[in-house]
């Protein structure tokens, strides 16, 4: 997560939603003035919030908040399309060496095993990251990494800053993630991301003939 008291703000930090990148640009937020020109002045600042707190969910962030604090603030995550979000998983696990699921995955003969074992050991859905267990919406926006740069646009107007995100290939990506799917596994994303897909308005992709 990344909580901004100036501009009075959460992002919730969904996996593999360009989410780094948007910290990089609103972790500045983050800081009141005085703390900003700490940082300008290489003092350490104590007070950053630690790496092991990024992708908690909106209902982890509401216990830990004050009720007020929470209520008021401007809410807002991304989601992906949920065979692509499989695949960037996959492939990021998979070049890097220092994730916590590298060595397992790096084992699995096909990606149709790495989503088998996804499925049956290691399920999250992303409606978990803003939704409660009963099924209610906290954050006020969730975009869609499809079209990051306007919804991240919308989120810096809806908070009162001029912030412009890091350029991304959509087509390219697109290419590449339906490169991994035969009808098998596609059905298999459909089958049990089927709350996801309909939660944020996805459409099962078709393959090139």
């Amino acid at each position: 997560m990344l909580v901004s008291h100036t501009k009075k703000f959460i992002f919730i930090h969904n996996y593999k939603v360009a989410g780094t990148s948007i910290r990089e640009v609103l972790g500045k937020y983050r800081l009141s003035p005085v703390q900003r020109l700490q940082q300008k002045l290489g003092w350490k600042n104590r007070n950053h919030q630690k790496t092991s707190d990024n992708h908690q969910t909106a209902s982890q962030i509401q216990e830990r908040l004050p009720e007020k604090v929470f209520d008021s603030y401007y809410k807002f995550g991304f989601v992906r399309d949920p065979w692509d979000w499989q695949a960037s998983l996959y492939k990021y696990a998979l070049k890097n060496k220092n994730h916590k699921q590298h060595e397992l995955i790096s084992k699995m003969v096909s990606f149709e095993e790495y989503l088998l074992w996804r499925v049956q050991e290691d399920f999250r859905l992303q409606k978990a990251f803003f939704y409660d267990d009963k099924g209610n919406c906290l954050v006020d926006f969730v975009g869609k990494y499809e079209r990051l740069s306007e919804d991240f646009g919308g989120i810096c107007e809806a908070i009162g800053i001029k912030e412009i995100l890091p350029h991304r290939n959509q087509s390219q990506q697109k290419k590449s993630y339906l490169d991994l799917y035969d009808e098998r596994t596609l059905k298999l994303v459909n089958e049990y991301y089927a709350e996801d897909i309909h939660t944020f308005d996805y459409e099962f992709p078709t393959l090139a003939k």
